[in-house]
Formats: structure tokens, sequence, C-alpha cells
């Protein structure tokens, strides 16, 4: 007959748990609390970073909180299957070790119990897999009522935001931006995800799960944020070219009032540069066909026809530049305008020509009038 566990092995076997316990804790709290490099972060050649690190344990909204609430449930079920099967395990080990060897019993298993331990994890996948079942079609069911539409169109390397419901008095125009998806709080948001060249993927961790945008495809989602004045990290998650990594955006969420105040100042035309300011020099210097702005961008009222670089018509008052990884200062514009490819190599802006100092001094002038 086998001797009783000793007490010793009962203290290493709750060592064992409470160092196990203790790890998932801290790497829990260093998640939430202590975040590393993420999908906010940025090489050391980049300067702008984002006010908050993405945190898919931090949601602020109803999709995220839902997609939170499943993984902290599956978390929690598979905490306790492991402490339960590894603390059978260590017990079973420790009270029938066999010191001194002897013959051991052989013995027919226990059919009840082999049906039992078969049966029990059939039984708790399948009902995690309902109510993950059940959390997909709550995240992604239609809104119904408080929603406005964005179409969010990915292309290398930068992202453009679309309001289709909000058109200028004739319709001629609806509101376009770049980088930065501006929302009212508390409503819900569809996005409907569209992409003009390779397979991009649309995240924001703590308002929304992933989702790809696919040329030729259009994906839906939708997501409610309930926080006012923050900017969420959000970021390309499929592989799309040289600069996949610097192909970041933002989503802002605003009040209502603001909101609505902000879609009428985006259907204003651009501002018209005082006479004989450098302003005025920077939008003849835009308008010169052989720089090359006028055949990529477009400024509403200012001129321009091209549709493959981000619309500028209120580009002064944006946060960042260059697919979200320079910050909008006149100093980082000047860089970006005097070389592009060393900002960000392999991005689409390529000159025509080499821009001189003063060139770039004007269109920096003009650039962040456009408020």
């Amino acid at each position: 007959m086998k001797a009783p566990v000793s007490s010793r092995w009962w203290l290493f076997f709750g060592l064992v748990v409470a160092i196990g316990v203790a790890g998932i804790a801290g790497l829990v709290w260093f998640t939430m609390g202590k975040p590393g490099p993420t999908l906010g972060a940025c090489p050391p050649a980049c300067p702008y970073t984002f006010p908050n690190v993405p945190s898919t344990l931090a949601p602020e909204s109803t999709e995220a909180s839902q997609i939170a609430d499943l993984f902290w449930l599956i978390f929690g079920i598979a905490t306790v299957i492991f402490v339960l099967v590894e603390g059978v395990l260590l017990w079973t080990v420790l009270k029938f070790k066999n010191r001194p060897a002897e013959q051991a019993l052989q013995i027919h298993g226990n059919t009840k119990l082999e049906i039992a331990w078969t049966a029990a994890p059939a039984l708790i996948l399948v009902g995690v897999m309902g109510l993950t079942f059940r959390t997909m079609v709550d995240v992604r069911a239609p809104a119904s009522s408080n929603y406005i539409t964005v179409n969010a169109v990915a292309q290398q390397f930068w992202w453009a935001f679309k309001y289709p419901e909000f058109t200028t008095a004739d319709g001629a125009r609806a509101v376009v931006t770049a980088s930065e998806l501006v929302v009212p709080v508390d409503t819900v948001i569809e996005v409907r995800l569209e992409s003009k060249d390779v397979e991009h993927g649309f995240w924001v961790p703590e308002l929304f799960g992933k989702m790809d945008a696919i040329p030729g495809y259009l994906n839906q989602m939708k997501f409610t944020p309930h926080t006012v004045g923050t900017f969420y990290a959000g970021q390309c998650t499929q592989y799309c070219g040289t600069q996949h990594a610097q192909m970041r955006f933002a989503v802002k969420v605003v009040t209502q009032a603001e909101f609505e105040a902000w879609i009428q100042h985006q259907l204003t035309p651009a501002v018209e540069p005082a006479a004989g300011s450098p302003a005025e020099a920077g939008k003849a210097a835009f308008l010169e066909a052989k720089n090359g702005c006028i055949a990529c961008h477009v400024v509403e009222g200012g001129g321009g026809v091209g549709l493959v670089g981000p619309n500028l018509t209120h580009v002064g008052e944006r946060r960042f530049l260059a697919g979200g990884i320079i910050e909008n200062t006149p100093e980082n514009l000047a860089r970006w305008l005097a070389s592009p490819q060393t900002v960000k190599p392999g991005s689409k802006m390529v000159l025509p020509t080499k821009l001189d100092d003063a060139t770039i001094q004007s269109l920096v002038a003009y650039l962040e009038s456009l408020k």
C-alpha cells in the first residue's frame, strides 16, 4: 500500500499553482497596463506615435466589448480546465509514485470514466462554438437605427474615408478625408470596406475585430464607440507591400454636435489665400503642371483633378501625414515634399521633378492654410 503524500509535495504543488496563476495575472496586467510595441508603435525613423497603444483588452465600443466578453469567458473556462487537469496530474504522479520499484498491477480501464472524459470536452467545445456564433451574429448584425455609413477605401499605402450620406446641397460632392476617420459617439458606424489594388486589413483593436478589404468585393462591418475625444490607432493587418507596416489610420470620436459641425466644415471649399501671401504663391505652385501635384491630388475650390492621392481640401487640420507616420507640422510637411521616398520608401508619392526650397516653402504655406 502506498504511503500518504508528504506535506512537502503538497507545498510544492501549491507553489507551482501559485506561480502559474501569478504568471497569468502578470501577463494580463502587463498587456493592459504596460503594453509594449504593438499595432500603434512606430519604428525609430517614424516620429509619430498615437496617444493610446492599441489593446483588445480595453474595449471602447459595444462590438469590441462583446468580443472581449467572449474572450474572457473562454479564457476563464480554459484556466479552470488547465488547473484541474494539471492538479490531478501532479497529485497522481506524487501519490502513486513507484518508490521503491514494484510490479504494476494490470487492470482494465474504466469505461464510464473514459466516456465521461471524452464527452465533457466535446460538450464544452460545443458550448464555446455556440457562444462564438452568437457573438459573431451580434457583432455583424445590421443596424436598424441611429447609424451612419462610411466607405473605407484602402490603397497602397493609406486609407481614404468617404461619407456618402453627407453631400453638398447639389449632391455633387460628398465628404472625403484621409487617414482620419471622424465619428460621433454612441452612434452605429456602418463601414463598407473596399480596396483599389491589393488585399488590405482593417483593424482598430479597441473598437472592432479585423476585417479584410478585398479588390472587387465589398465587405461590411460596424462598431458603436462610447468614449469621446480619443484617437484610436488603426493598422492594415494584411501584408500589402513594402510599406504595409506604415499603412496606419486613426479613429477620432466626437460628440454629435461636434460631428455635425465637422461635416459642415468639410463640405466648404478650400480657403482662398490672401493676395501676395506665401500661401498664394503656394497655390500657384500646386497648380503648376510640372510639379505634379494636380495629377494626383484635388483641392475642392482650389484646383486639381487627381484621385490617386488624398483629397487635400482641409489637409491643414489633419493630425498627421503620409498614411499616419509623421505628425502634420510645417517641418515634416517640408521634409515630405522634399523627398517622399526618404520618409516613406516605396510609397506612391513620386515627384516628376525635385522641388526647390522656395517652392517647397510656398507649398507648405498653402497646404497648412487649408483648414
